[in-house]
């Protein structure tokens, strides 16, 4: 029908920070809710397992050192479990340059040195949902 209006419907991407490091968990969620996206937290592998079994996210932000479990591990059960999921590495730790290389081929789109700022981190989520 002519003039008949259909607005765009843009779906907000929901993000999953997983990291056991409890101030840059707060730091990146709300910088992701700020900017548009619908985000959330876990600690470590157990509470992430729980969300992504219950909300898929698009996109996981996934810290490579926890102290419940390696994070190469989570990213190879991620990319077995939801192929389609994006997932952005970071690291700060000892190695960071090598074990990041290595998510990279392990299935990661996009890895990260910590500290990063907010714009690289918004930059990588632009560059992985292009």
């Amino acid at each position: 029908m002519k003039g008949d209006f259909q607005p765009m419907v843009t779906l907000m991407k929901r993000i999953l920070v997983v990291d056991d490091d409890l101030m840059v968990r707060d730091l990146l969620r709300a910088t992701l809710s700020r900017n548009g996206y619908d985000a959330n937290a876990a600690s470590g592998w157990k509470e992430a397992k729980q969300i992504v079994g219950s909300e898929p996210p698009d996109i996981v932000v996934l810290d490579m050192y926890m102290p419940d479990v390696d994070g190469l591990e989570v990213l190879a059960h991620l990319r077995k479990a939801l192929p389609e999921v994006r997932i952005i590495a970071m690291s700060g730790g000892m190695g960071k340059g090598n074990l990041l290389a290595t998510a990279t081929k392990l299935g990661a789109g996009w890895s990260l040195e910590k500290p990063f700022t907010p714009q690289e981190l918004l930059q990588a989520i632009e560059a992985l949902t292009d």
